[in-house]
């Protein structure tokens, strides 16, 4: 397989990618596709090298908020890292790219046996509950006389 374009993959040690780039499927991420459905079984992770996905969260039966995007430098499925079976969020391809996907039995056994990765991919976690935390606390709006807070 080629060197991948996804930036978690590309920080691992390529000796590391190799022994797991065999489980892994190029997939075309078509717009408006759900990848992940909400309370469904998670079966991929998705490692995006090309697009965009929102992960949106249900605000009632009928709509839902997105919590964050997920890029070329990110996963989705990130659940299925913390040993989870599905997630109450649902991820969607808002712009059309490419991925690598592997099953999640697969990808548990490589984080089983390649502590790094598993290393790599919950501090991935950890990094974007930190941005969405800070993006629900910062104010959108104007602060006192125009000034903006990012």
């Amino acid at each position: 397989m080629a060197s991948p374009r996804n930036s978690l993959l590309q920080s691992m040690p390529a000796r590391q990618f190799e022994q797991i780039a065999h489980l892994m499927e190029p997939v075309t991420l078509a717009p408006r596709r759900t990848l992940q459905h909400a309370n469904v079984p998670i079966k991929h992770v998705y490692f995006v090298e090309e697009g965009l996905v929102s992960v949106l969260a249900s605000t009632d039966t009928r709509n839902a908020v997105e919590v964050w995007l997920v890029g070329r430098e990110g996963v989705v499925g990130s659940a299925a890292v913390l040993g989870l079976d599905s997630t109450p969020l649902r991820y969607l391809v808002q712009i059309g790219g490419s991925a690598l996907r592997i099953g999640v039995d697969d990808l548990r056994q490589a984080m089983a046996e390649l502590p790094e990765l598993r290393a790599l991919l919950l501090d991935d976690l950890h990094t974007t509950l930190l941005r969405s935390s800070i993006s629900a606390i910062r104010p959108l709006s104007p602060g006192p006389r125009g000034a903006t807070f990012t």
